[in-house]
């Protein structure tokens, strides 16, 4: 079962990447950019349980940390993309209601994405 969910998500997050760093770093925004693999991420982690959150920032770190576009040591994205996955599948994870309002999926997203 997992196998066939990770067979399944690997091309959408590494389609997701490529279309971040082909296209989407190429804009040039006043005030800064976005990080669609980012936001792409944050809400595959709050729509699935904390230990598949945390194994999915573990994988889009790993991706985040071979782009060019990113500064900082090897493993830093990682590192946040672990903490920021985990905490956004556990935050997402027990209330039914939280998960299924479209609102509640925005706030979280963008509360991940500040902090």
């Amino acid at each position: 079962m997992f196998i066939r969910k990770f067979a399944i998500s690997a091309p959408i997050f590494l389609f997701i990447y490529i279309l971040q760093e082909a296209f989407l770093s190429q804009l040039r925004l006043i005030g800064g950019g976005f990080s669609l693999f980012f936001i792409f991420t944050v809400i595959w982690c709050a729509l699935s349980i904390p230990e598949v959150g945390a194994m999915v920032g573990f994988g889009a770190g790993i991706l985040m940390d071979l782009s060019q576009s990113t500064s900082g040591p090897i493993g830093q994205w990682t590192l946040i993309m672990i903490m920021t996955g985990f905490a956004a599948g556990y935050l997402g994870y027990g209330d039914n209601n939280f998960r299924s309002s479209p609102i509640s999926l925005i706030f979280l997203t963008t509360a991940a994405i500040l902090v």
